[in-house]
């Protein structure tokens, strides 16, 4: 399964977002994203009735890779059990790697999107 990341870090001296696309990102922090994207990855499964949903989940990550935050849906599916299942990928996911460079946290919106 492949997924589309969105994902903004939010570091003390300013923000950087990262958009990955075929896992094909440039950027910094472009391993540490990549780790985290895996991470949800292995946690993630979705029936094929919502082959068609998108949920977004935004959460912070710790500088200890826990969560800073409590996830929260920032883009709904529209199906309260997709929604759900996103937000239980994330929370099951956790701790992921501490953040590279010693930052203090990373903000990141990631996108649940099955590939059609």
């Amino acid at each position: 399964m492949k997924y589309i990341i969105v994902a903004m870090l939010v570091i003390v001296f300013g923000l950087i977002v990262l958009r990955a696309d075929n896992f094909q990102i440039k950027d910094p922090f472009g391993d540490y994203t990549k780790v985290v994207h895996k991470t949800i990855d292995q946690h993630w499964s979705y029936s094929e009735d919502s082959a068609h949903h998108k949920a977004v989940v935004h959460f912070f990550i710790s500088r200890d890779g826990k969560l800073d935050s409590i996830p929260m849906v920032s883009e709904t599916s529209g199906d309260s059990s997709y929604d759900a299942l996103a937000l239980r990928a994330v929370y099951d996911s956790s701790p992921f790697p501490p953040p590279p460079n010693n930052e203090n946290k990373f903000e990141v919106f990631f996108e649940f999107s099955p590939k059609r």
